[in-house]
This record gives C-alpha cells, sequence and structure tokens, in this order.
C-alpha cells in the first residue's frame, strides 16, 4: 500500500484532501464567520486564514491558511497571522497553536509561524501498517 493511500485510509477515504479542506472551511464558515477571514487586494481575495478559538482554554488555533501563488513571499502569510494573533490578544486569549507538516512543500509556512514568533514545536511521527501483509509480529498468536 503506498503511503498517500494509507494517509487517506486513516482519513475520511471518500474525500481527497482538498475536498477535506473546502468542507472543513464551509463548515466553520457556517458555525463561526468571524472565524474566516480574507485578504484582499484591488477587491480580489488574494489570501485567507481560518481560526478558531477555544475559550475554556484561553487557547487560540491557526488553522487553514493560504496566498495565492504569485503572491508567495511577500510576507503576507506574516501580515495575516500578526492579525490573528492580535485579535486573539484583545480576545484574552493565553495562548496560540499551529499545526503544519514537516514535508518541503510546508517550509515557507513553518518560516512563516517561526518569523511571527511561533517558538514551541512538538514533532508527531504517525504509524500505520498495512493488515493486508499480515506482519506476523501484529497477531496475537
Amino acid at each position: 500500500m503506498q503511503s498517500e493511500a494509507i494517509s487517506e485510509a486513516l482519513r475520511d477515504p471518500g474525500m481527497t484532501w482538498q475536498e477535506r479542506k473546502i468542507k472543513q472551511n464551509h463548515d466553520l464558515f457556517a458555525e463561526h464567520p468571524e472565524w474566516v477571514w480574507v485578504l484582499e487586494q484591488n477587491s480580489s481575495i488574494i489570501g485567507f486564514v481560518t481560526f478558531k478559538i477555544i475559550r475554556e482554554r484561553g487557547l487560540g488555533i491557526i488553522e487553514n491558511n493560504g496566498v495565492l501563488p504569485q503572491y508567495a513571499g511577500k510576507g503576507l502569510g506574516k501580515f495575516m497571522y500578526r492579525h490573528v494573533l492580535g485579535y486573539f490578544r484583545k480576545e484574552g486569549l493565553n495562548v496560540a497553536s499551529v499545526e503544519t507538516g514537516l514535508d518541503d512543500p510546508h517550509i515557507p509556512a513553518r518560516k512563516a509561524y517561526e518569523g511571527v514568533g511561533f517558538d514551541r514545536s512538538t514533532p508527531v511521527v504517525y504509524y500505520w501498517q498495512d493488515l493486508r501483509k499480515n506482519n506476523s509480529s501484529s497477531n496475537p498468536d
């Protein structure tokens, strides 16, 4: 089983990652439209950031975000994150978090998060097993 196929199996196998992201953003907007912000230039959307607030934990979480490819590398991600972090402060939150991938396509995101002061990280490793291989060490017998 390929890693991508395993990754899909661990999530909703009926949806691509793009469909999952769209659904996450639509669901969040339906419940909390104030937690979905867009970045505009000349009346066109060029970026967005979504977040959630868990008040009982004093926690703000930056979720989905991005800018159009032609605007990448211009500091717009940092611009959006700074505004969200300022909003978290105004809301009286104590902690902000964000999660991103460790793969190469997420290098710009990691640099942007570090650039606005995110300074703690805990790498996570996901293990999986292709059960069709019937690995002898995983059998109870």
